[in-house]
């Protein structure tokens, strides 16, 4: 069996893998059966620190973007929960709109027009700094 588990928090993450992997294992003892279990790509929690997420609403206000705040947590298998474990920061994203294919999407097409937006965005993140 093969399954993805995504939290908001690692605590939660690790209280979930807990309470499968003891029914899995009764499971198992049950049926006699033998059990084991594995993990790949797991990634700590993304934690947006509160003034770096400031700093980034910010840069985008002074440079007259458009900003969209998420009301929900997005949960996507994201490596850059590492880097917030080390220092603190915030992770963002460029969007393409409600209308345009979402990322892995066959029909995306990554929009160049974000690299020179980004670029203004980290440009002003270091201005404002």
């Amino acid at each position: 069996i093969h399954l993805t588990l995504r939290t908001e928090e690692e605590e939660t993450l690790d209280g979930l893998i807990d309470t499968i992997r003891i029914k899995a294992e009764k499971l198992a003892i049950r049926d006699q059966l033998s059990f084991s279990y594995s993990f790949t790509d797991r990634f700590p929690e993304t934690k947006n620190a509160a003034f770096s997420v400031d700093a980034v609403k910010a840069a985008v206000d002074a440079l007259s973007y458009p900003l969209f705040e998420m009301t929900a947590p997005f949960l996507p298998s994201e490596d850059f929960g590492y880097y917030l474990k080390e220092t603190n920061g915030a992770m963002f994203y460029l969007g393409n709109g409600v209308d345009y294919p979402m990322l892995h999407d066959e029909r995306y097409d990554f929009l160049d027009s974000h690299i020179e937006r980004a670029c203004s965005i980290f440009l002003k993140l270091l201005e404002l700094g």
